[in-house]
């Protein structure tokens, strides 16, 4: 699927709209202390034609998507980017993982500018103005799916 988004190309910054899924975080250890940093998941990625280039991509949470308010599932945007590729997969030195995730090239669009709500014309409640509120907020708005996974990883304890 991600080939449409290969064949735009990376010369040229292009139009998109997609639909807003949810919000997540991911976390980065550096030395002795841990890093969140709050993202969000759409889906169904179009070009200016309509033409679907992916069915998901995860994004920063970056202030250009945090100056919309709190965006709702189903929500649609639009922004301008330009195509990149990064290295997808296990990087680590664990036989087994290595050959359940394989290391690939695959593609992405960065750097989002331009960021729109589409349809919706009444102003949405604003955002933690701060990191760790915002991902606080993420997490208890995703409370059961954290939970799940915590579980399944068998981290969760009561």
């Amino acid at each position: 699927m991600r080939d449409n988004l290969q064949a735009m190309g990376a010369e040229q910054r292009h139009t998109f709209t997609a639909t807003f899924e949810r919000t997540g975080y991911k976390t980065k250890d550096v030395r002795y202390a841990t890093y969140y940093q709050p993202t969000l998941l759409v889906n169904d990625v179009t070009d200016e034609q309509g033409k679907v280039l992916t069915d998901h991509l995860w994004f920063n949470y970056t202030l250009g998507f945090q100056k919309l308010g709190h965006l709702e599932k189903g929500d649609r945007l639009q922004f301008d980017g330009r195509i990149t590729t990064y290295t997808k997969g296990y990087q680590g030195w664990d036989a087994e993982l290595s050959a359940e995730h394989p290391i690939e090239t695959d593609y992405k669009i960065e750097r989002p500018t331009k960021i729109k709500l589409l349809g919706v014309c009444e102003e949405r409640p604003s955002l933690p103005k701060d990191n760790w509120d915002l991902v606080q907020q993420i997490i208890e708005e995703n409370g059961a799916f954290y939970r799940a996974r915590a579980a399944q990883e068998g981290k969760y304890r009561k």
